[in-house]
């Protein structure tokens, strides 16, 4: 998708999930949503209205008049030998209750519009809130094409007189046509559970039953489309001599039956570690375990109960269908209490799983203890020589047009690095290539930061956290996309791969942005004095960190190993941690936010993601959430990631996402990072609510994500730790004996 010059981010916002307009303030949005909602309102209205009075009109017809009507349309004798008064009040009262069904139901889709155009949750656009509201709608028509033959018509008597023909054939046709809406929103409803439990499998990371949600969900339209055939052929007799209704009724009921059984075993499961004692928890993880617990009873209340409902309403069906003069009376009443009663159920029970209830931020998180100290203070952080190093590292930084005008010195057309490719070449790649050749003065050098610096120092607004890994046109499209004020980067992005670098230095010019100053670490460290020398001591051969460590030392273009650089500039690494340039950017971060009115960080998320598996980037995250320093998410589009698709890829990923697992250039720089972790499962939780949380980074990114989703990765991580606990004892058993 591509971005007008004009777009803007509203306050800083990662992404839109809708498309909503981001020159928009969320004041605004809201106006927009009211706007859009008064519009359609009257429409909205006027079918609530016409809903009403539809259910009002009998009212005003007298009991004898109804009662012809219903016998006329109905091909029945007006003496009483077939129809007695009271089987026509019962009758009577299921057209009523149908009529609230349909009433009911046009209310559940007007308050789910409400919902989620007016409160603008953060699963509002998901593909599975699309496929809720396509349930609700159908629901809505399946209750209204119920009235058509037994309410409607049978009341009306100028249709009575006109429309309905003596052969009974629109009674036929709109049997089937409720047959079939029916089924749609069956199978609607059960592709929703199935959705709901592939997720938590995802984050629970265990096959718990979606396969088998599938294959009743498909057993059940089999079954239905039999039943849509009106008795063309006949189902297995397996209540007595009852119709083959009766038989279908009990074998529909097992379908629902049996998807709840699956259901409430598959979060019994996931809710299990959260119910288990488990020591030496902290007070954060501790509530977070009670949190979970709590939510995932009543998510599997609310997936389960409609299942449960609709089998148990099918069984009355099957056994009042055994007594034929039982049936002949009731049939309609029963209809009607079991289509009213399942799908009020059903959709209430969808409003508590999308999260219209219970979407929050878990209550222990306001409480303000909970992760404020996550990584500890290095030990030689304070002193003068440190604190010298780090307002040095503050200091300097490179504008937007100076990003841009370096960009433009790549390539064949360029002054160095001929073999650049925007969509291949890495940040890695231009850093060995052309940061550390251009930068070198004589047999030293400096940041290439301080090379571009004009006149006085400026200090940077934002701080650019990124990885290296990434195509170096993606960080400078992020760059320049911040600077004019825009939430996504791609639109830019396609114009520096085609070579339009002086329509986007126009552009950034427009926008007021060319002077924007950031703090890239690739620009403001001083490469001379780490990396430039050598690639560090080569791991294990054989081993997956010798592969990486061999794959991030040659050029992703050409496949050849990085020049090294010949400079006799001193070099610092972790051994000396006061004058080493690479350990120091949270102390920076804290010093920039003192001193930068308005400090902020971007950060740079790559297509791949990768961002969240580097263990610099994810400490960067976490330091800059728990100070309070503002996080600006940049993204290639500002389409919504759903959850729900079929490829579920990166929400696998990143739900499993723990900092044991990320990785460093340098393993030093991994265990350094390691070293100053308090509590390792505390930063793991923090780094999944940074990202998924409401206010988390990735908040607009992913659409479809809420409490079950939330709560099963809490109860996954619980697992984990009751699962080391175990380990532990074992090894510790083991070696007493």
């Amino acid at each position: 998708s591509s971005l007008s010059d004009s777009e803007v981010a509203p306050d800083g916002a990662s992404g839109s999930s809708g498309g909503e307009d981001a020159s928009a303030s969320p004041e605004e949005s809201r106006h927009r949503c009211r706007r859009c909602c008064w519009r359609g309102g009257p429409l909205v209205a006027a079918v609530l209205a016409v809903q009403l009075c539809v259910f009002a009109f009998p009212f005003c017809l007298t009991e004898e008049v109804r009662y012809k009507q219903f016998l006329d349309f109905n091909e029945l004798d007006h003496t009483p030998r077939t129809w007695t008064r009271d089987c026509w009040n019962d009758v009577n009262l299921g057209c009523y209750l149908r009529e609230v069904g349909a009433l009911s139901a046009g209310i559940v889709l007007f308050a789910f519009e409400h919902v989620r155009i007016l409160r603008k949750k953060p699963w509002s656009n998901s593909m599975f809130v699309a496929r809720s509201r396509t349930y609700f709608l159908s629901v809505w028509v399946s209750m209204n094409l119920r009235n058509l033959p037994s309410t409607w018509l049978m009341f009306i008597p100028c249709a009575n007189r006109i429309v309905v023909p003596p052969s009974g054939q629109l009674r036929s046709v709109a049997s089937e046509c409720v047959d079939i809406v029916t089924l749609c929103a069956a199978f609607l409803f059960y592709g929703l559970v199935e959705d709901r439990l592939r997720l938590v499998e995802v984050g629970f990371n265990a096959r718990l039953g979606s396969n088998m949600i599938r294959g009743l969900r498909y057993a059940l339209l089999v079954i239905m489309l039999m039943g849509v055939t009106n008795g063309n052929f006949d189902l297995f007799h397996l209540v007595g001599n009852a119709p083959y209704w009766a038989s279908g009724y009990l074998i529909t009921a097992m379908i629902p039956l049996l998807a709840s059984a699956v259901t409430f075993r598959a979060i019994t499961v996931v809710r299990r570690p959260t119910l288990q004692e488990t020591p030496g928890l902290s007070a954060y993880t501790q509530a977070e375990k009670v949190w979970a617990c709590n939510a995932l009873a009543s998510v599997r209340r609310a997936l389960s109960l409609p299942l449960l409902t609709s089998a148990v309403c099918f069984l009355a069906e099957a056994v009042s269908f055994s007594d034929p003069a039982f049936s002949e009376q009731y049939w309609l009443l029963m209809d009607a209490v079991r289509v009213l009663v399942t799908a009020l159920v059903e959709a209430v029970s969808l409003f508590f799983v999308i999260g219209v209830f219970t979407e929050q931020r878990p209550a222990f998180e306001a409480e303000g203890g909970g992760v404020k100290e996550v990584l500890a203070a290095r030990r030689s952080a304070g002193s003068e020589a440190w604190n010298a190093k780090v307002s040095a590292l503050a200091g300097r930084s490179v504008s937007a047009l100076s990003l841009l005008d370096f960009f433009e010195r790549l390539g064949p057309n360029g002054e160095t690095m001929p073999h650049f490719d925007p969509r291949r070449s890495t940040t890695g790649d231009v850093v060995r290539h052309a940061v550390v050749p251009l930068s070198r003065r004589g047999d030293a050098g400096l940041p290439y930061a301080e090379l571009v610096r004009s006149g006085g120092a400026a200090l940077p607004a934002s701080m650019v956290t990124h990885t290296w890994g990434c195509c170096f046109a993606v960080l400078v499209a992020a760059v320049v996309a911040d600077a004019m004020g825009l939430a996504e980067y791609g639109d830019v992005l396609a114009q520096l791969e085609e070579g339009r670098i002086s329509r986007v230095r126009d552009r950034l010019d427009a926008c007021g942005g060319l002077q924007q100053t950031y703090w890239i670490c690739a620009f403001c460290v001083n490469q001379h004095a780490g990396i430039c020398g050598g690639f560090g001591p080569p791991p294990l051969e054989g081993t997956e960190a010798h592969r990486r460590w061999e794959a991030g030392r040659r050029d992703k273009v050409t496949g050849n190993v990085y020049p090294v650089c010949r400079c006799r500039q001193p070099k610092f690494f972790n051994e000396a941690p006061e004058e080493c340039e690479m350990n120091k950017f949270d102390d920076m971060m804290a010093e920039l936010s003192e001193r930068v009115e308005d400090f902020q960080q971007v950060v740079v998320v790559d297509p791949g993601f990768t961002i969240f598996t580097r263990a610099w980037c994810v400490a960067e995250l976490v330091q800059a959430s728990v100070s309070g320093i503002r996080q600006e998410v940049k993204l290639l589009t500002r389409r919504g990631i759903d959850l729900y698709s079929e490829d579920m890829t990166l929400y696998r990923s990143l739900a499993r996402l723990t900092v044991k697992r990320c990785e460093a250039s340098r393993q030093e720089d991994k265990d350094e990072i390691m070293s100053r972790i308090l509590d390792v499962e505390r930063f793991d939780s923090h780094v999944q609510d940074m990202i998924f949380g409401d206010a988390g980074l990735m908040r607009k990114a992913f659409t479809g994500f809420g409490l079950l989703d939330a709560a099963v990765r809490t109860s996954r991580r619980i697992s984990a730790l009751q699962e080391a606990d175990m380990e532990d004892a074992s090894h510790s058993d083991d070696a007493l004996v």
